[in-house]
């Protein structure tokens, strides 16, 4: 039996209205059609706001007189992307704190949380304590709202460890959990009762299993912005309320893509992304700086603009220092090695590749040293790195998994397997044109191996194909470094003498204004065999002479005595 609340009477519980003064027994839920209790303001069931209480009075069709005449909010169902972020160890910080300390921090917090998701696009729902919840997709919707939503997650937690270090609080952080789906969205409404499901209980169940400085998503979020932000997987969780075991992904990252791939007009890119990363500082908002400044380094070495990038790069270095995050400041810094590796910063990049953690699957970034070992002549060394960073064969990450094949290609080809070294290539080649584009610096250098590989073994035909694809890039993916190489491979493949030294002058142009010191230097030697060989002995000599003092100061010892070599026989030499 049903006890009435408006008179008390007593109703079998099958009964939707009382049988003395018609006053509703339950309220249905206009989301999910659960029934509830009448003076219930939320659905028990998923959290939707329920219709005011009704009246006894009622008009045809059932309906009480009083909720008749006010008009009540539509809701529908749409795809959204919902937020939910909680502080750990702000209790034991709060404890060494008197009130007032303890309520500025905490309006810190929600000041930060505030301008981090309306900066991302997004709408603060509702602080509960001192959680807060946020959505995209409502009331306005962009094909990139999961995105936006793990983005704004990611300088959350970032910046509450930044608060919780400058205000002497080490245990302060941050755990998010972000989840995309459809909910029961409450049209017009603004702040808390805006959406409400078991998406929402669900994400604030993922929130609830994420460690501390940490970003957790499901699948659903994941699928949709794997092209722009690095995940890693979490495992599956038991989730409170939930049957089964759930799937969880921790966004690690924005990836290089994210620039890459929206780079139609570089050069707008760059003023967007440098002006960013200016009034990202100057509002000393630093997990969002930090960020600008690595996609800048990013953009600018997808031009080729190398000594521009490691700039940027040390900018995203500094603020990651200052805002102690140690996993970015650890991520930028192999991410520097293939720009001082190209630049003949040979010892630097040394330095750094035997400082990082192998294990680690950003590390493979760091792997391209193995180029400096192999130009040295340490190819044993080179395979013993190689060997410490298979970590990146355990990740999806297109980006590594393409630097890590290079690398494979390059040491194999140092060994003597030129065949293999060329397959190799070809495949990170292939892989890094599917999932990254042309513009990554690793795609390029698969691309640039391949060619060595296929001169070394007069394969003809690849040649071709390989210098046809550079030769058929748009003019904004044709980048230098490549142009640079294809009037390089042209002239050594071009009979007439004339032309091919029109391209080889062409090509230490192009390698000089980068500033690529070994690069030039081969060059400068293939252009002096070349004119040894045809009895200009004369004019070789100054080129023979630049090369090996480029070969010495790199200490690429057995480049410096193929110069030798190639001078005393007047006739070229192959090279590796």
């Amino acid at each position: 039996m049903t006890a009435c609340s408006q008179c008390g009477a007593e109703n079998p519980s099958e009964q939707r209205f009382c049988g003395h003064c018609g006053n509703p027994l339950s309220a249905a839920c206009p989301a999910c059609g659960a029934q509830n209790a009448p003076g219930n303001k939320f659905c028990g069931s998923c959290g939707t706001a329920l219709a005011g209480e009704p009246t006894a009075t009622l008009v045809a069709g059932g309906e009480s007189a009083e909720a008749a005449s006010v008009p009540q909010p539509a809701s529908e169902r749409r795809l959204v992307s919902v937020l939910f972020a909680d502080l750990v160890g702000f209790t034991a910080a709060s404890e060494k704190r008197d009130a007032e300390e303890t309520r500025e921090l905490l309006s810190r917090y929600f000041d930060t949380c505030r301008r981090l998701i309306e900066l991302y696009g997004g709408t603060v729902e509702k602080f509960i304590g001192d959680a807060v919840m946020a959505v995209w997709g409502t009331p306005t919707a962009t094909e990139d709202d999961a995105e936006r939503a793990v983005r704004a997650a990611l300088d959350l937690v970032t910046a509450v460890s930044a608060l919780g270090d400058e205000v002497g609080a080490p245990e302060l952080r941050a755990r998010a959990g972000v989840l995309t789906g459809e909910a029961a969205v409450t049209i017009g409404a603004e702040g808390e009762g805006m959406v409400a499901g078991d998406l929402v209980n669900t994400a604030s169940r993922v929130q609830s299993v994420a460690q501390p400085g940490t970003v957790y998503v499901g699948d659903s979020t994941r699928r949709a912005t794997e092209q722009t932000i690095v995940y890693e997987s979490a495992g599956s969780h038991e989730l409170q309320g939930k049957g089964g075991l759930y799937p969880l992904y921790r966004a690690l990252r924005v990836s290089k893509g994210t620039v890459l791939g929206r780079m139609s007009r570089p050069e707008e890119s760059e003023i967007l992304l440098a002006a960013a990363l200016e009034r990202a500082v100057a509002e000393n908002l630093l997990a969002a700086g930090q960020r600008a400044a690595n996609n800048l380094a990013a953009m600018l070495e997808s031009r080729d603009a190398l000594a521009e990038s490691q700039v940027a790069s040390a900018r995203a270095l500094e603020i990651s220092r200052r805002i102690g995050d140690r996993r970015m400041e650890r991520f930028i810094r192999a991410g520097r090695v293939s720009a001082d590796v190209a630049l003949g910063n040979w010892d630097e990049a040394l330095a750094v590749a035997n400082d990082v953690d192998p294990n680690e699957a950003y590390a493979a970034q760091a792997a391209l040293v193995v180029e400096v070992d192999c130009r040295r002549g340490k190819v044993v060394e080179a395979r013993e790195r190689l060997v410490r960073h298979t970590a990146a064969l355990e990740v999806d990450d297109p980006q590594i998994r393409t630097t890590y094949a290079v690398c494979q290609a390059i040491v194999l080809r140092a060994e003597g397997d030129a065949r293999q070294a060329l397959e190799t290539a070809e495949q990170a080649l292939s892989l890094g044109l599917e999932r990254i584009g042309i513009r990554f610096i690793g795609v390029k250098l698969a691309l640039v191996e391949a060619l060595e590989c296929a001169y070394e073994l007069s394969d003809g035909r690849n040649l071709e194909e390989l210098l046809g694809r550079i030769e058929s890039l748009r003019t904004g993916d044709r980048s230098p470094l490549l142009a640079a190489h294809a009037a390089r491979f042209r002239a050594k493949l071009e009979p007439d003498f004339s032309r091919a030294e029109t391209g080889f002058r062409r090509a230490e142009t192009k390698f000089h204004d980068l500033g690529l010191v070994f690069r030039l230097a081969v060059t400068q030697l293939e252009h002096a065999e070349r004119l040894d060989a045809a009895g200009r002995s004369a004019e070789a000599q100054p080129l023979f002479e630049q090369a090996r003092e480029t070969f010495e100061r790199l200490e690429a010892l057995p480049w410096v005595e193929r110069t030798f070599e190639a001078r005393s026989e007047g006739e070229p030499v192959a090279v590796s």
